[in-house]
Parts: C-alpha cells; sequence; structure tokens
C-alpha cells in the first residue's frame, strides 16, 4: 500500500461588521408594526388579476362591433336597428360603469397604501423617539 498525504484546506474570512446601536422594541410594538406592513398585501382573487377594466374592455369591443355594424349597409328593418341601437347603448353604459369602478379601485389602493405607509413611517418615528428619551433617562 502506498502511503499518501492528503489535505483540504478552507479559507474562511469573516469581517466584523460596524458596529451599531440596537434598541429593543416592545411585542405591541413589533406587533402594530407588522400588523400596519400586512395592509400593503394585496389579496388576489379573479377580478383582481382580470380587473374590471378588462372586463370593461369586453364592452367596448361589443360597443365598436355594433357601431361599425350600423354603419354598414345591411339593417334594413327599423326594428333591427332599435335592437342595434340598444345594445350599442348599453353596452357603451357598462363599458364607462366597469372603466370607471376599475378607476376608483386603484385610486382608493393607492391612497390607502399611502396613508399605510405614512402611518408606518410615523409609528417607527415615535419608537426612536421613546428609545432616545428612554436612553437619555438612563444616562
Amino acid at each position: 500500500m502506498t502511503n499518501s498525504s492528503f489535505t483540504v484546506s478552507q479559507e474562511l474570512v469573516i469581517e466584523n461588521p460596524e458596529p451599531c446601536k440596537g434598541l429593543p422594541i416592545s411585542h405591541y410594538e413589533w406587533s402594530t408594526l407588522k400588523t400596519k406592513v400586512e395592509l400593503f398585501r394585496k389579496k388576489k382573487s379573479f377580478m383582481d388579476s382580470c380587473g374590471w377594466k378588462d372586463v370593461g374592455m369586453v364592452f367596448l369591443g361589443v360597443t365598436l362591433t355594433t357601431l361599425v355594424s350600423l354603419w354598414l349597409p345591411g339593417y334594413s328593418s327599423f326594428y333591427v336597428k332599435a335592437i342595434a341601437w340598444a345594445v350599442l347603448g348599453v353596452s357603451a353604459f357598462l363599458w364607462f360603469c366597469f372603466v370607471f369602478f376599475q378607476y376608483q379601485l386603484d385610486k382608493k389602493d393607492s391612497e390607502k397604501d399611502i396613508i399605510t405607509a405614512d402611518s408606518i413611517l410615523e409609528i417607527m418615528g415615535l419608537i426612536e423617539i421613546n428609545r432616545a428619551s428612554l436612553n437619555a433617562s438612563d444616562k
């Protein structure tokens, strides 16, 4: 048998992090921050992924198709033209309602996100002030 020397080496470099001050946070403050951050989560549903605006675009397609078919010759009776105009009016109204509804939802969500972010920053500022006053009183 042959005596062979087997050597394994591994270099490990650990850098010391810069020292910084860590402040404890109470369970109540942590829970409050966690609750506010959870408000940023978007609940996923079919209508959130598809969107009311997309349903409205279907009605826009119906509206434009009906409008084009009214311009083309082929509707001879008044009864058929009246039905086409009714379909045009209802589909245009539904298109407007769905797009407007989606716009209002998006506006509400963006306002909620701004309010939530502001409230989180406010809570964090209060925690910092509270910890600073506690540290000043300890000295």
